[in-house]
């Protein structure tokens, strides 16, 4: 008898060994064939094929054709869970507000975008601006005028755009290229870089207007950026290589009186390590009289130690060409 019991053990092992589960016996709804990935970002959801096909956890054959309809289960739709539910409809939600978005800004970007002049004057009725700017129309050119009516009407500043689409900005006469970080851009493409540059213009002339500090520093900035591109050698101009350099000079010290920092530029810091090394007192008196912003007397020590200065060799055009190239 118990012969037998383990021959029966042994034949349901082997059974069981070699039992595979026929996928004709199960519901479709019982596997897993794909798996998806929603991106929090996007809202976009990725569903890519299992390389191999899954059962579900609770699933069990419930499919047998030449059988007994009592032994099979009917096919029902199985209920979404709630998770999986809402996670649906907010990855759906997020995508359709990100298309609504793209929407939006293309439709923006087609009522401002800037191709021509013709498109210019076309958009110049619907463009909106402050009661600063006084609009004028030409037919090569418009110009966007801020007047003072105190005295004698004058035009305090400007911007135009010609019919090349070019942008410049005036304080007066005076054409400037950037504004606290707001560079002018060269061509226009779109209306909201013009209505950024007339802003940038008028907070300029609040903040001169209702701090005189800031008009100190408006008009510093205006200084160095003229003393820069007048003392650049894109200029056309028939100056001579000294007079340059005296223009980069008092560049440099208008940039001193602007920025708190004592961070000299390497020129001056030659000339003054040059000045020093020859006579100290007469640097001393230079720096005294308050003429010429220079660096402390310890700070040209600390650089003549470092570069091994002496009279003798600072006389020499080699070593300021060497200082120079090494940049201090």
């Amino acid at each position: 008898m118990q012969l037998v019991f383990f021959s029966y053990l042994t034949y349901f092992y082997a059974v069981l060994l070699w039992f595979q589960v026929c996928e004709e016996h199960f519901l479709p709804s019982d596997f897993v064939r794909t798996t998806t990935y929603t991106d929090a970002k996007t809202g976009k959801v990725i569903e890519v094929p299992l390389q191999h096909v899954r059962i579900k956890p609770n699933a069990i054959p419930s499919v047998f054709p030449n059988c007994p309809s009592y032994l099979s289960r009917p096919q029902t739709s199985t209920r979404e869970a709630p998770d999986e539910k809402r996670a649906r409809q907010e990855a759906a939600s997020l995508q359709k507000a990100i298309q609504l978005s793209k929407e939006a800004k293309e439709d923006d970007e087609k009522r401002t975008n800037i191709s021509s002049f013709a498109d210019l004057l076309q958009a110049l009725p619907s463009f909106k601006t402050s009661g600063t700017w006084t609009i004028i129309k030409k037919e090569s050119e418009v110009f966007f005028l801020d007047l003072t009516l105190q005295h004698a009407p004058a035009v305090r500043s400007s911007v135009t755009v010609s019919a090349d689409l070019c942008v410049r900005v005036f304080f007066g006469e005076t054409r400037i290229n950037s504004l606290a970080g707001v560079t002018v851009p060269a061509r226009l493409h779109d209306l909201r870089e013009l209505s950024t540059v007339l802003q940038s213009v008028e907070q300029l002339r609040h903040d001169s207007s209702t701090d005189p500090s800031q008009e100190a520093t408006r008009c510093l900035t205006l200084v160095s950026t003229l003393l820069e591109e007048l003392s650049s050698e894109d200029q056309p101009h028939d100056w001579q290589e000294w007079q340059l350099e005296v223009l980069k000079f008092l560049k440099s010290q208008v940039d001193l009186v602007l920025s708190n920092a004592t961070r000299y530029p390497p020129e001056l810091l030659v000339f003054a390590s040059l000045v020093f090394t020859i006579s100290p007192h007469a640097y001393r008196f230079l720096r005294s009289s308050m003429k010429v912003k220079l660096p402390h007397p310890d700070t040209i020590r600390r650089l003549c130690s470092s570069y091994q200065m002496s009279p003798a060799k600072e006389q020499q055009d080699s070593c300021v060409s060497v200082i120079c190239q090494v940049g201090l």
